[in-house]
């Protein structure tokens, strides 16, 4: 395989999703979240500053251009150092789509000005006390009221994942959500009273999507919460401290992993107490990834999968 041809099946296979979290906290302690069995979210931990430039950078060298979000158990908006991540990401990272998941309790205008001035591509806010009630317009209008823009005209973009609505500002999307309660998973068995049987799902996320914890952790997925025993065992990939974004991307372990998907021999204890129906995303993906794994490399490609 020539050089050329390598890195274009490497880019291919890229994640187009990367949750980088560069704190612990938030404000709320929602039931369907592990934070609300977990002390974590209350503590202020915080990615350090040069393991958050070694990630960018790593992302750097492979010209990385999906969406990037800068969450994942923890509320973006309480990150004191989010507008200069944000701004060190627009100069690095230019072809890169910022994205933020907010609760939306510290959504307002000033904010989305400043937001919008570092270039964020989208924003989305879960409107989590609308959740299973009939007067979700009426928080939806609440929220548009904060931000100036109840005149706006809503998109619905609603999926089954949730009701969906979109608004357009400055070239940044909005996009309210009201999550749909059948479609959450049980995070990888942390909430016990959201487990199901659903066997015929395909879970698209080691494929298609990768989470790093603000210690650096490359996880399984973004459903791991490394304060669990378990998910802390046998959830992790390793680390970007001591090794690069592709390494550990394409690393044995993580292929392994992706070859017991596609072979439906799943044995990770974690993945088989988690439900996840993600087919939207990209099938497309998955038939590069098996040409891939069952492709012997060569030596050449030895050092990204090492």
């Amino acid at each position: 395989m020539s050089d050329s041809r390598n890195q274009e099946v490497f880019k291919n296979l890229m994640p187009g999703f990367i949750e980088l979290e560069t704190s612990t906290y938030c404000n709320r302690r929602c039931s369907w979240c592990p934070n609300s069995k977990y002390k974590r979210s209350q503590l202020r931990n915080f990615i350090s500053f040069n393991l958050f430039m070694k990630i960018i950078n790593d992302l750097k060298e492979i010209n990385y251009d999906g969406q990037l979000a800068l969450h994942n158990y923890n509320e973006p908006l309480l990150d004191p150092n989010l507008y200069k991540y944000l701004g060190i990401i627009k100069t690095k990272l230019p072809k890169a789509k910022v994205v933020l998941f907010t609760n939306g309790d510290y959504f307002e205008k000033i904010v989305l000005k400043k937001l919008e001035k570092n270039g964020v591509f989208s924003i989305c806010i879960s409107l989590h006390d609308a959740i299973g009630k009939d007067n979700y317009k009426e928080v939806l209008f609440n929220n548009l009221k904060k931000i100036g823009k109840e005149d706006y005209r809503l998109k619905d973009v609603s999926d089954v994942f949730g009701r969906k609505y979109k608004i357009d500002s400055s070239g940044m999307q909005i996009i309210y959500y009201v999550p749909n309660p059948k479609m959450m998973t049980s995070r990888g068995g942390i909430i016990k009273n959201l487990e199901k049987s659903n066997k015929n799902i395909f879970c698209f996320l080691p494929f298609s999507s990768s989470a790093i914890d603000y210690r650096g952790n490359m996880k399984i997925c973004c459903e791991v919460y490394p304060e669990n025993n378990l998910h802390k065992k046998i959830g992790l990939i390793g680390n970007l401290k001591k090794k690069s974004f592709s390494d550990l991307w394409f690393s044995n372990k993580y292929n392994l992993l992706r070859k017991s998907f596609l072979s439906n021999n799943i044995k990770n204890r974690l993945c088989l107490k988690c439900l996840r129906n993600n087919n939207n995303i990209h099938h497309k993906k998955i038939s590069e990834w098996k040409k891939f794994l069952k492709t012997k490399l060569l030596k050449h490609d030895q050092k990204h999968t090492n």
